[in-house]
């Protein structure tokens, strides 16, 4: 909950959370972070894959948005793990104890990469939301008439008992919105999260907006950083940069 908000700041105008952690001495010394913005940078970066809830998405895509189009220099001087260096070494007779001891390691990358990435996944993450819920609007409308069409027959053929249940129908639709509850689309949160105007951001169209911004101000960098990438991001950044 804390990363949400700390995302939060820097969308507040004006945006001078940047320049006043760049000057605000590290919350944590003993991690070698000399300034603030290194390790706000790293700590969001790193917990970014455990946001779950529809309003801290938008909220710190967002942020990561403005980072990106506002503070790519500042961004490009943070090092940040990146993908998992492969463990197995060609010839080398592994034990259960030696594969134990084994500590994992990273790339060490620029943030801009990894914010790059992290934006790509959200935005395949934000059209396969639009399109499902597109296509679940689509099934609805179909179902609804086939609903009328049967309750019109019943009326014809004279059943004239209402019945004491509620319409099928009915529960369906609280089921379709419990379902959707689930996975993030409807957040049960207080009046003053219901009526942030975050809600109203297009985290898909900023995503876009933002990643061609960078790649027409930062060419040599983001072709530089495809190979600190996964092939997936790197074909769904390729991606957003052919939508018109």
């Amino acid at each position: 909950d804390l990363i949400p908000l700390l995302c939060r700041l820097p969308l507040l105008p004006p945006s001078a959370m940047m320049p006043l952690l760049s000057s605000t001495p590290s919350p944590a010394p003993d991690s070698h972070e000399e300034v603030a913005t290194v390790f706000f940078v790293r700590r969001v970066l790193s917990s970014y894959a455990d946001i779950h809830s529809r309003f801290g998405t938008k909220v710190v895509a967002s942020a990561l948005c403005l980072l990106l189009r506002d503070y790519a220099n500042e961004l490009s001087t943070v090092a940040v793990k990146g993908k998992q260096v492969s463990a197995d070494n060609a010839g080398e007779l592994r034990t259960r104890s030696t594969a134990k001891d084994r500590k994992v390691e990273y790339e060490v990358i620029p943030a801009t990469a990894k914010v790059l990435e992290l934006l790509a996944m959200t935005y395949k993450e934000e059209v396969e939301r639009r399109e499902k819920k597109d296509g679940d609007d689509e099934w609805d409308t179909d179902e609804g008439e086939d609903v009328d069409s049967d309750e019109e027959e019943g009326e014809e053929e004279g059943v004239g008992k209402k019945s004491p249940f509620a319409p099928a129908s009915d529960f369906f639709g609280l089921l379709e919105e419990l379902k959707y509850a689930e996975d993030g689309d409807i957040d049960i949160e207080d009046d003053d999260v219901k009526d942030d105007p975050i809600n109203d951001v297009n985290v898909e169209a900023d995503i876009v907006q933002t990643v061609k911004k960078y790649a027409a101000e930062h060419g040599d960098a983001l072709a530089s950083s495809q190979a600190s990438l996964t092939s997936a991001a790197v074909n769904t950044i390729q991606q957003i940069l052919e939508v018109q």
